[in-house]
C-alpha cells in the first residue's frame, strides 16, 4: 500500500503502510459524567505556559481574557495545534458579538492560547508533544458568520502573521493553558478593532516520524460547539491539504494584551551534518547552526553556551559561548566549525543552554533554557545530513514527470576527494527497477551550479521490498573544494522512492530541488518553496579511508633511505576466495612510507592487503585481520618478516633496518625466474634506460646491478605467497 505527497504539483511521497485517514469525529461531552463540569472562562494562575521548548518553567503571570469561551464540548480533532496529526491547516471565526461579550476591546493581541482537557484518561493525550513550526494568522473582521471558506489558498489573504515558530502540548491529567506569545521571523503585530469579530488561521507541521495518530491518544480540546459551518480544518499525516471541511466545534481561545511568558530567549533551531567525516581535513568537517529567538521587545543580554557532548563517555568534546545582545523579537543565527580528531567513531549529542549575562537576572526564573539531543554521528569517511538515530520516514519522487532532481549542498574548505555517494530507497510495491542517475554540481550563489559529475544510468534494486541502501561508487575520485551539489534524478514517470527524513522547518542553503519543467533550481528552505518542500533526502557522499603503509623494496632500498616510487595496494576480502576490493595507488617516499586512500571498503571489515611494485614481487600482509578503523591506520610491513603472508620477505641491513619485498620481479608474471633475467639482459645490452621495469633498483639505467638482483632471487625460487 502506498500514500503520496504532492509538492509544489511535483514530488509524490510513498509510504508502505496503509494511508491513514482519522475519521471527523467531535466529542460532545456535556452529558459525561465522568467529565469535569467547570472549565474557567478566564484563565486562573498562576500557570504553565508554552515557552517555544521542552522545558516549561514559572513565569510571571498576566490577565489574559477567554474571547470564545468553551460550552463544556471538546474535540480530538486538530481545531486547536494538537499532536494526532503531523500536518493541520484549520481556520475559525470569533464573530464581532462574541468579542464585544469577552470584553477584549480594541487592544494590541500578544499572545493566543487554547486550553487541552485531560481529566478523563481515556479521552486526553498520553504523552507530550512538541511541533516543530507553528504559523497563526489573525484578521479583523464585520461577518457575522464564517465566511472565509475551505480553501487554504485563499485562507491567509488579507491575515496578518503573528506567530511563527515551535509548539509544546503537554501530558497528563489537565486541563492544560497553552499560550504562545506573538512574534518571530516576518511576523507584524495585530489589535483588535471594538466592534468587530476576529478570524484565526493556523498551520501546524510536525517532523515526528511516529505522531501520536489516535482518537485514544491525541489531545482532546475544549471547545465552543454548536454554531454550524464556524470552522474549516484541514489534516494529514503525510502533507498538508489545501482543502478544508467545516464542522461545529470550534476551539476556546484566548487572547492576552501583555506578555504571559517568561524567558528571554529560546533556541528555535538546531542544526548540523546528522554523520561527519572524522578524517577530513577541512577545518569546517563539523559545523553546529543554532536558531536563538529573542522573545521580548525589551533590550536584553544574554549568553548561548553550545556544547558537543561524547555520548558513550559523556565527556565534553567542544564548548563555545556566545554573548547576544537584542531590543527587538528577532532571531540571532550562530555557528561554529570545529575539527575532530582522535575519536575514532561515536555518538555526539548536541546541547545548547540559554543564561543570563553577568550580573543580570532577566530570565525572571533564575532557570536555564536548555535544548539537547541532537545527535550526530562521526565517522571515518561519511559524511550526510540524515540524523543517524532516525530512519528514513519514506521515498519521494515524482509521478508523471522526468528528470525530477532533488541536491544536497556539502561544503570543504580545503581540498577532498569524493570516491562515492550513498543514499536509500524506500520501495513499498513491486514497480522496482526504476531509472536513475547521480550527478555532482559546482555552486553557484548557494544552488547546483554547473555539472562536474553524471554517472551511467543507474536502477533503483530489486532485491527486497522496503529500505535499501545503495552506494555508488565514483569510476575516478573527483577533487572538489568549496561548496558542491549532489543530486539524485529521477529518469522515469513513476515514484523512484528515494529516502527522505523530515525537516521542519527546513534549513536554508542546504537542500534544493528542480522538477521537470523548472529551469531553474530552489532552494527548499526559502520562500520560493513555500515552505511545502520538508524532506531531508538521506544522501551522503563517501570520501577515502586513509592507510598508511611501510614499504621497504629489495632493489630500491640500501639500509638508510629508499628510492621513491609509486605501489598499488589491493584491499581482498579476508575470506576465500580472497576476492579484489579495491586498488589504491600510493607513493612511496625516500622514508618508506606511502599514503593509499580507499573509497570502497568498510572501516568494519577485515582484509588482506596485497602490495604490487612494477618489478618486486607482490607481498601480501599476514593473516591477521586488518582494518582501516582509524585516520591514517598505519600498516608496517617493515618491522617483521610475519608482517608479511607467508615470511615473504628479505631483511636489508642498515641503519634503518628493515624487512623488503623481494626484487626481480620484472614481466609482473608472479615469480622470479629466466624470463625475467631475459629480458633484463636485454635492456641491459641495450643500455636501456628511463622510468623501466627492467631497472630493478631504481637508478634510470638497465645494468649488471639489476640483473645480479632478478638472478640472486630466481636461483632461490622467490615468488608470490598468497592465501
Amino acid at each position: 500500500m502506498k500514500k503520496s505527497i504532492l509538492v509544489l504539483a511535483i514530488v509524490s511521497i510513498f509510504f508502505s503502510t496503509k494511508l491513514f485517514s482519522q475519521d471527523n469525529i467531535d466529542y460532545d461531552l456535556s452529558a459525561d459524567s465522568k467529565v469535569t463540569r467547570f472549565m474557567p472562562q478566564s484563565l486562573p494562575g498562576p500557570y504553565i505556559p508554552n515557552n517555544n521548548q521542552g522545558i516549561q518553567p514559572p513565569f510571571v503571570n498576566t490577565t489574559s481574557t477567554t474571547v470564545l469561551p468553551n460550552n463544556l464540548g471538546s474535540s480530538q480533532n486538530p481545531r486547536a495545534p494538537m499532536g494526532g496529526r503531523r500536518f493541520i491547516r484549520t481556520s475559525y471565526i470569533i464573530s464581532p458579538t462574541e468579542m464585544t461579550a469577552s470584553g477584549f476591546g480594541a487592544q494590541l493581541v500578544s499572545s493566543i492560547g487554547w486550553t487541552y482537557l485531560v481529566t478523563n484518561p481515556q479521552f486526553g493525550q498520553n504523552i507530550p508533544t512538541t511541533c516543530d513550526s507553528v504559523v497563526i494568522y489573525l484578521q479583523n473582521t464585520t461577518d457575522a458568520t464564517y465566511l472565509k471558506g475551505t480553501s487554504w489558498t485563499t485562507i491567509p489573504t488579507g491575515m496578518t502573521k503573528v506567530y511563527v515558530g515551535k509548539y509544546n502540548i503537554p501530558s497528563g491529567i489537565g486541563p492544560h493553558y497553552v499560550d504562545v506569545n506573538f512574534g518571530g521571523t516576518g511576523t507584524s503585530p495585530f489589535s483588535t478593532i471594538a466592534g468587530q469579530g476576529v478570524y484565526v488561521a493556523f498551520e501546524y507541521t510536525s517532523s515526528v516520524a511516529n505522531p501520536i495518530a489516535t482518537t485514544v491518544a491525541s489531545a482532546n480540546i475544549t471547545c465552543n460547539f454548536g454554531v454550524a459551518n464556524s470552522i474549516a480544518t484541514g489534516t494529514n499525516q503525510t502533507l498538508h491539504t489545501n482543502t478544508l471541511a467545516f464542522s461545529t466545534f470550534r476551539p476556546e481561545t484566548r487572547f492576552s494584551a501583555g506578555k504571559t511568558y517568561i524567558d528571554v530567549a529560546s533556541v528555535s533551531s538546531l542544526y548540523t551534518s546528522g554523520q561527519s567525516a572524522l578524517c577530513l581535513t577541512c577545518p569546517d568537517s563539523n559545523r553546529v547552526t543554532v536558531l536563538i529567538d529573542h522573545l521580548r521587545a525589551v533590550s536584553d543580554n544574554f549568553t548561548v553556551k553550545t556544547r558537543v557532548v561524547n555520548i558513550p563517555g559523556g565527556s565534553v568534546q567542544e564548548e563555545w559561548t556566545d554573548n547576544l545582545s537584542s531590543a527587538t523579537v528577532s532571531q540571532q543565527t550562530i555557528k561554529h566549525a570545529w575539527l575532530k580528531t582522535g575519536d575514532t567513531k561515536s555518538y555526539d549529542s548536541i546541547v545548547v543552554e540559554i543564561l543570563p549575562a553577568a550580573g543580570e537576572n532577566v530570565l525572571y526564573n533564575n532557570r536555564t533554557n536548555i535544548r539537547t539531543g541532537y545527535v550526530k554521528e562521526t565517522t571515518l569517511n561519511k559524511w550526510s545530513y540524515a540524523i543517524p538515530t532516525d530512519t528514513a520516514d519514506g521515498g519521494f519522487g515524482v509521478n508523471g514527470g522526468s528528470p525530477a532532481r532533488t541536491a544536497n549542498a556539502f561544503n570543504a574548505l580545503c581540498t577532498l576527494s569524493v570516491y562515492g555517494v550513498y543514499y536509500t530507497f524506500n520501495r513499498f510495491d513491486l514497480l522496482d527497477n526504476k531509472p536513475y542517475h547521480v550527478e555532482i554540481y559546482n555552486d553557484a550563489s548557494g544552488l547546483p551550479g554547473t555539472l562536474i559529475y553524471n554517472s551511467v544510468g543507474l536502477r533503483v534494486p530489486t532485491t527486497n521490498l522496503g529500505q535499501v541502501k545503495v552506494i555508488h561508487n565514483l569510476t575516478t575520485p573527483l577533487t572538489v573544494i568549496g561548496k558542491y551539489h549532489v543530486a539524485i534524478v529521477q529518469d522515469s514517470l513513476i515514484n523512484f522512492g528515494l529516502g527522505f527524513q523530515y525537516e521542519v522547518p527546513i534549513r536554508t542553503g542546504t537542500f534544493a530541488f528542480k522538477n521537470t519543467t523548472a529551469i531553474v533550481w530552489t532552494d527548499a528552505g526559502s520562500a520560493a518553496a513555500g515552505g511545502t518542500f520538508v524532506f531531508r533526502p538521506v544522501v551522503g557522499v563517501i570520501t577515502s579511508l586513509n592507510l598508511e603503509s611501510g614499504i621497504n623494496l629489495e632493489g630500491f632500498f640500501n639500509g638508510t633511505s629508499q628510492v621513491a616510487d609509486t605501489v598499488r595496494l589491493i584491499a581482498h576480502n579476508f575470506s576465500s576466495p580472497y576476492a579484489a576490493v579495491e586498488t589504491a595507488i600510493g607513493y612511496v617516499g625516500t622514508n618508506s612510507k606511502g599514503i593509499f586512500r580507499f573509497g570502497k571498503i568498510n572501516n568494519d571489515s577485515c582484509y588482506f592487503f596485497e602490495a604490487r611494485h612494477r618489478n618486486h614481487i607482490a607481498t601480501w600482509s599476514h593473516q591477521v585481520c586488518e582494518k582501516v578503523d582509524e585516520c591514517d591506520k598505519l600498516f608496517d610491513y617493515r618491522p617483521s618478516i610475519t608482517q608479511a603472508f607467508g615470511s615473504n620477505m628479505v631483511f636489508v641491513a642498515g641503519p634503518n633496518a628493515g624487512y623488503a619485498f623481494y626484487g626481480g620481479d620484472a614481466n609482473q608474471d608472479d615469480i622470479v625466474d629466466v624470463g625475467d633475467i631475459t629480458i633484463i639482459f636485454i635492456d641491459a645490452s641495450n643500455i636501456v634506460g628511463g622510468y623501466v621495469s627492467t631497472d630493478c633498483n631504481g637508478d634510470d639505467i638497465v645494468d649488471v646491478i639489476d640483473l645480479t638482483i632478478a638472478f640472486n632471487n630466481a636461483t632461490n625460487f622467490i615468488g608470490v605467497v598468497a592465501p
